[in-house]
């Protein structure tokens, strides 16, 4: 924080207790040390938000004994709603786990590489939620796609989730 004079710094909670409002007990220190120390004055903290792991996965069942992929991002939601939005401090939200389940619906689940992290299809859509959300610019306006086929197979698909998840 104290290196660099950044225009945004972006916090998150780990995924494992991303759907644990009780596991956010530390959030308003974070935010206060943050704006303590930043050599920006007027930079802005942003809430990025994760996503649910692959539905079935051991990972999901491991930590989240019981619960589905929607179930997880229910409670996510539900955090950042209730703990996120209610600190002192947050100036926006990066919601990427919106957007991660906004694409699920038409392609599947299929934006994990490994149940858990994103794989490049679904960096790429979150990339250009960050971009959005960060710099004002409207995401269609990108031109860039990558050399992977899947991403230019469903670039309209992954731009509306995106876009989506930025609405609501």
């Amino acid at each position: 924080i104290k290196n660099q004079d950044w225009d945004v710094i972006t916090i998150q909670q780990g995924s494992s207790h991303s759907a644990k409002p009780d596991k956010f007990t530390y959030l308003q220190d974070i935010i206060d040390y943050v704006n303590e120390n930043k050599t920006n004055k007027d930079a802005k903290i942003a809430w990025h938000m994760t996503w649910s792991y692959k539905d079935g996965s051991e990972n999901l069942q491991s930590i989240y004994p019981g619960m589905t992929q929607m179930d997880m991002y229910n409670g996510i939601v539900n955090a950042v709603q209730t703990k996120v939005l209610t600190a002192k401090g947050i100036d926006f939200v990066i919601p990427a786990g919106t957007a991660v389940q906004n694409a699920r619906v038409p392609l599947g689940d299929t934006m994990n590489s490994d149940n858990i992290h994103l794989n490049n299809v679904a960096n790429y859509m979150v990339g250009l939620l960050w971009f959005e959300k960060i710099t004002g610019i409207d995401l269609n306006a990108i031109t860039f796609v990558p050399d992977n086929a899947t991403i230019q197979e469903n670039e309209a698909t992954l731009k509306k989730a995106a876009k989506d998840a930025l609405s609501n």
